[in-house]
């Protein structure tokens, strides 16, 4: 029994030295009682040099205050475990990130007499983290400056919207957290009724096939305004393949869908002018050679839509003793 407890013991000892995590054992006040070769790497302290020191006096990096520090100890000298993230310092001086469990270990009275402290380097991994939090800092800040809405909606989740930009509010007059908690009923209730079968179609076809979104479309703003909107969006895949998400930018086209109506408007005013005044126009595309022509002067120069409108073709219709004119003419 003898030599089976001192085998145990020999690979229990031969475990905690070869493990990756530092290990530190203390005393009840904190004094270095044991420390693996891993607490050598991560700190550069030696087992020799770090032996009846307090850790604090060792790697103490001055980034936590007293309270973090009041709060660890009266954790662990009530027998808890006490588990966090701390900042501390390399004998060369450099900072290093560990996560940090300490197990209080007691005596057959109940009474602590020990702890064991396991350190685990995660500086790289805060490092990460920071250089991502401030990508997505730049991200949320480029998103949050363009003119139009930004999104992404969770097409397992019944099209919710996880994320809209702050500019739904200023276009539309929905605040981003009302929008995202009535999503995606709100979406469906704002669009123009004549638009929403074959909008939902579009936006069902995107994650059946994959193919970018790119269309036009009704919606009504809180104040009942009928708005005119450009949605692109693309469909997001995981690392299996499967599609997850569709995000997508959706501009406010109203201005310029006004501006369209009023210049059909204008067309319109202006061809029922003409056919009432009997005058014909033209238009002469100089780069192309191509020439196009009002109904009334279609009419009145006896040609249909399958006239080849070349500026031969227009040469073709003139007196020939005024093309050469008209050659000169197009020709400066």
């Amino acid at each position: 029994v003898r030599k089976q407890t001192e085998e145990q013991l020999r690979l229990q000892s031969s475990a905690l030295n070869a493990a990756a995590n530092a290990i530190v054992i203390t005393d009840v006040n904190g004094a270095v009682q044991w420390a693996n070769p891993a607490f050598t790497l991560l700190t550069g302290y030696t087992l020799e040099e770090s032996l009846n020191k307090n850790p604090r006096e060792l790697v103490r990096s001055g980034q936590q205050g007293k309270a973090y520090y009041q709060n660890m100890w009266n954790t662990i000298l009530s027998g808890d475990v006490w588990h966090g993230e701390i900042v501390n310092r390399r004998k060369d001086g450099s900072h290093y990130s560990e996560e940090l469990t300490i197990t209080p270990l007691k005596d057959a009275e109940g009474q602590v007499i020990h702890f064991i402290a396991v350190k685990q380097d995660i500086t790289e991994r805060k490092q990460a983290e920071a250089a991502l939090s401030v990508r997505e800092k730049q991200y949320r800040t480029l998103v949050e400056q363009l003119p139009a809405i930004v999104y992404v909606d969770d097409i397992n989740i019944e099209g919710r919207t996880l994320y809209i930009s702050p500019q739904i509010k200023t276009i539309l007059g929905f605040t981003p957290q009302e929008w995202q908690e009535k999503s995606p009923g709100l979406w469906s209730q704002q669009v123009h009724p004549d638009d929403l079968e074959w909008v939902h179609a579009e936006y069902m076809r995107c994650f059946q096939d994959g193919e970018p979104l790119d269309y036009e479309y009704r919606i009504r703003a809180s104040d009942g305004r009928l708005l005119w909107f450009r949605d692109q969006a693309i469909l997001l895949r995981d690392e299996n393949g499967k599609p997850y998400l569709i995000q997508g930018v959706i501009y406010d086209i109203t201005e310029r869908k006004q501006a369209e109506e009023i210049l059909r408007d204008r067309e319109r005013s202006l061809r029922e002018s003409q056919m009432i005044a009997g005058l014909g126009s033209y238009v002469f595309d100089i780069q192309r050679g191509m020439w196009t022509s009002s109904e009334v002067l279609d009419q009145i120069l006896g040609i249909d839509e399958n006239y080849i409108r070349s500026v031969d073709g227009w040469q073709a219709l003139i007196h020939p003793d005024f093309r050469q004119a008209m050659s000169d003419y197009l020709a400066q």
